[in-house]
Parts: structure tokens; sequence; C-alpha cells
């Protein structure tokens, strides 16, 4: 007796499989399911970008402003530092080449607006590479093929 008789000769059990009422979807139907599930997901990438660049705009614009006020308060105190001390350096050598603080703060203003600048350019990318929102397609009528006949 070989393997594939005895292989043959083998009795599986019987399984019953429940009876499933499994709904009918034609191809029209599964297309638009498609297309809806696609739009929701566009959407909810647009949305997000947005969120995300709202967002993000407004935090630097918090930064750049406490920045300021920062910077206004600093060089304020240092004025009236400088203003007390200044009388008294005034013989001393290379004085007038200490820059006033008010040309300390400029320049630190000037480079959290250029940073702030790079953040923003840099989110307004992030923001631009969200898949953009496109109209509803239109729904055409899908076109049937004809059934093939059998060579006889």
């Amino acid at each position: 007796m070989q393997i594939t008789d005895t292989i043959k000769n083998i009795e599986l059990p019987k399984v019953e499989l429940p009876n499933v009422d499994v709904p009918s979807i034609d191809l029209d139907q599964f297309a638009e399911y498609g297309t809806k599930a696609t739009d929701l997901v566009e959407e909810f990438g647009r949305t997000a970008a947005d969120a995300y660049g709202d967002t993000s705009d407004r935090v630097i614009d918090v930064v750049v402003d406490t920045n300021k006020k920062v910077v206004d308060m600093v060089v304020n105190n240092a004025t009236k530092v400088t203003d007390a001390v200044e009388p008294k350096l005034a013989d001393t050598p290379l004085a007038g080449r200490i820059p006033a603080p008010a040309e300390f703060g400029k320049a630190y203003l000037d480079v959290v607006d250029r940073v702030a600048g790079f953040n923003r350019d840099l989110n307004k990318k992030v923001v631009d590479l969200a898949p953009a929102a496109k109209p509803a397609a239109k729904k055409t009528a899908a076109k049937k093929a004809a059934a093939k006949k059998t060579a006889a």
C-alpha cells in the first residue's frame, strides 16, 4: 500500500458551517465607499494640517512677544545702570566702544525675528505637504462588461 492510498482512505470529519447572511455589494457601491473613505482621510489630514499651522503660528507669536517684553525690560534696566555708571567710566580707555544696551537688545530681537520667520516658513511647508482638499468626484455610470460567449 502506498502513501497516496493511505491519504485517500482517511476519513475527515464533516464540519457544518454556520449559515451567515453576507450582504451583497456591487462594484459601484464599493467604489463609492472607497471614495467616501478617501475623502474622509483627506479631510482629516487637511484639518490636522490647518490646526498645526494655526497653533504653531500662535506659539511663534507668543515667543516673539515674550522676547520683546523681556528685552524691553532688560534694556530699560541696563540703560538705568549705564546712565548711573557712565560718568565714572568716561575717562577709562575704550569706554566709547562699549555698545549701548539698546543696541544689544536690537541685535537680539533681529535674531529672534529671523528665527521666527524661519519657523513660520518651515511650518507653512509642513502644512502644504498635507493632502489638499479637492472637490468631490462626479458620479459616472459604470460600464458593465458584455457577457462573453463560450466557444461551442
